[in-house]
């Protein structure tokens, strides 16, 4: 480009779409110093895949470039400010794919050496550069060091992955006391202190259990005499691993429903404790703890005061969502909030029906989550899909336990609308007799779908086989485990028919000039992620994961975690998928907290040009699980 104006007008074109914005004019007129402007007629190959990759790049200045495989299948759709021939920047020595114009077009070439030169000198640019290949950031290609919002999240900035303060505190945190000792004794053990507790130990130091302030209280007041035995008010430790990060400690307090973890290597009563972690502990050095609004949810005395807190958890999440990073922390504890939720709203209307003197059934009951919350990939407020399962009801009692679970199942929604859960006519709730059955109705479900994956729809079944506990009683859901394994086991077509049914959606192609481009070429405002990312992508996993058997409580990461040790050589696969999977969730999650939606929809004027990227390569990531998935069940015998 030999034109002082050209050179400009070049320069100025790229600092408006990166990688190039990262960069100064002054380089960037460097680079256009050495570039050339080639014109393209409407279908004319710029370059063929197999051919040896020659020594330039372009960026397309106007005009639409089709990518396409060896079969000519669209596989990428590239326009303004999109970079071509980017696998230079990886060194390959081949085009992968053929670049064809689909209009007329204008490119401005550069030598590759200087544009790797450029870019490398940038971590921004670099990674930006990057997600073109991976989803995930690979500090050998040159970390993110600037954050903004062309960057990858950094563990190392966020709260959760804490820990070496925390264990500091929870060391010079740690009292103990004989075990024998007495109620006095404990006492004045304790008031000469700033701790609020005591753990009891054995004569090798192992702990016995664990003393509050306010246990003292609670045993006082029920009239405990100051001689008694201490362990007369202690109550069981819970243990766990020290060394673990925060977000750890959190999620353990929370499944647990305690407000102290006793710690040591390997989280066990059967050695003496290294320190006593405290939720207020959590809450002091980070400003925040999701286990003490766990708490206080569980202690709601009424609905107000549950809706209350039921926005602080939406603000919570929120507040916390600030990388993709954190989603699969965020979904545990977003599972946990919404089980306490809805353990305490149920708690709330079987009080009430006991005042109205309506008598509760013999049989045990619980509650049991569907599909993304079963997951615990449920980050809004919006289609929380739950059942209830009993456990079988005497002949006589059948009509009146009916009436009661119906009722029971109805205030408890209404209570949970209350604290700003929607739900919709596709929702799976308990207020529909089909969904709210004995351990033996529900096997029953269980059976159809297996037996008869066809007849019955296996298809619109799929979130009963992502159940996840949802009460304070297990066992329930444990008894349906091992009789829907052996269903599965005796039935070996049931998974790939269901995966064949499953695997029938594929990711869209990428973006276009704000537009959404699926595989057929056809495009749209907006991005559907459920179709285009989470739907295909869970489907195939979920399908993976049944060749190990019937399992509770399983995310979608877990499941790929485990898919990685049945099919090793697919490492890397299976963890590009995790990644994918954070992004798609990432992106939903933020389009429906700000707008109280599923966020299964978003708009694509939305997304940042890096969004755009990641989501792109993202699907190219599920799409590959997908074929992997199709070769897999096409040749299995199991």
């Amino acid at each position: 480009m030999q034109t002082s104006s050209i050179r400009y007008r070049v320069a100025d074109f790229l600092g408006r779409h990166p990688p190039f914005q990262f960069f100064d004019e002054a380089k960037r007129l460097e680079l256009a110093a050495h570039g050339r402007v080639k014109f393209h007629e409407a279908d004319e190959y710029v370059f063929r895949g197999g051919e040896t990759r020659g020594s330039w790049i372009w960026v397309i200045e106007q005009g639409r470039v089709e990518l396409l495989d060896p079969l000519e299948r669209l596989k990428d759709v590239l326009g303004t400010g999109d970079v071509l021939g980017i696998g230079a920047f990886l060194g390959t020595e081949e085009y992968m794919h053929t670049a064809r114009t689909a209009s007329d077009v204008i490119l401005y070439a550069f030598p590759i050496e200087d544009f790797n030169r450029l870019v490398r000198s940038d971590s921004r640019a670099t990674l930006f550069l990057a997600s073109y290949f991976s989803v995930r950031e690979d500090p050998t290609l040159g970390g993110a060091a600037g954050r903004d919002e062309y960057s990858a999240p950094s563990a190392d900035d966020v709260w959760i992955r804490e820990s070496s303060e925390l264990d500091r505190r929870a060391e010079r945190r740690l009292t103990t006391i004989a075990g024998d000792a007495t109620v006095a004794e404990g006492a004045a053990l304790l008031a000469g202190r700033r701790e609020e507790a005591l753990v009891l130990v054995d004569g090798d130091e192992r702990p016995l259990g664990l003393v509050s302030r306010r246990s003292f209280v609670e045993g006082l007041a029920a009239g405990l005499d100051a001689s008694a035995p201490l362990e007369k008010i202690a109550r069981p430790l819970a243990m766990f691993r020290d060394s673990s990060e925060v977000g750890a400690y959190v999620l353990e307090m929370m499944r647990r429903g305690v407000e102290y973890l006793g710690l040591n290597v390997i989280g066990s009563a059967d050695r003496p404790l290294d320190g006593l972690v405290a939720a207020s502990d959590i809450a002091l050095l980070f400003g925040r703890n999701p286990a003490q609004l766990h708490r206080r949810i569980l202690d709601a005395e009424d609905v107000g005061a549950l809706a209350e807190l039921a926005h602080d958890a939406t603000g919570l999440v929120l507040d916390t969502l600030e990388d993709r990073t954190l989603v699969p922390w965020l979904g545990d504890v977003s599972s946990e909030l919404n089980r306490a939720l809805l353990i305490r709203a149920a708690r709330m209307a079987a009080d009430a029906l006991e005042s109205e003197g309506v008598e509760k059934p013999d049989a045990e009951h619980s509650w049991v989550f569907f599909g993304s919350a079963g997951r615990r990939e449920l980050l809004t407020r919006v289609e929380l899909d739950f059942g209830l399962i009993h456990g079988e009801v005497r002949p006589e009692q059948r009509t009146a336990a009916a009436r009661y679970y119906r009722e029971l199942s109805r205030r408890a929604i209404r209570l949970l609308e209350r604290c700003g859960f929607v739900f919709s006519a596709r929702s799976i709730r308990p207020t529909e007799a089909q969904w709210r059955r004995s351990v033996s109705g529900w096997l029953g479900h269980f059976e159809g779908w297996i037996e008869r994956p066809v007849q019955t729809g296996i298809y619109y079944g799929r979130p009963f086989f992502d159940p996840g506990q949802a009460g304070r009683n297990g066992r329930m859901l444990e008894a349906l485990a091992a009789p829907v394994d052996e269903m599965i086991s005796a039935n070996p077509d049931f998974v790939r028919v269901l995966a064949h049914d499953s695997l029938a959606r594929v990711p869209a192609l990428g973006f276009y000039q704000g537009l959404v481009v699926d595989d057929s070429g056809e495009e749209t405002e907006r991005l559907d992620l459920r179709s285009s990312a989470l739907y295909p992508l869970t489907d195939a996993v979920r399908a993976l994961s049944l060749l190990d058997g019937f399992q509770s409580g399983r995310s979608t990461f877990d499941r790929l975690e485990s898919a990685s040790r049945r099919f090793p050589e697919k490492l890397m696969l299976f963890e590009e998928a995790a990644e994918a999977y954070k992004v798609a969730l990432y992106h939903r999650a933020q389009a429906g907290l700000h707008n109280n939606t599923d966020g299964g929809v978003v708009h694509v004027s939305a997304l940042s040009k890096f969004d755009q990227q990641l989501l792109k390569t993202s699907f190219r990531a599920i799409l590959e699980l997908l074929e992997f998935a199709q070769e897999t069940f096409a040749g299995s015998g199991e």
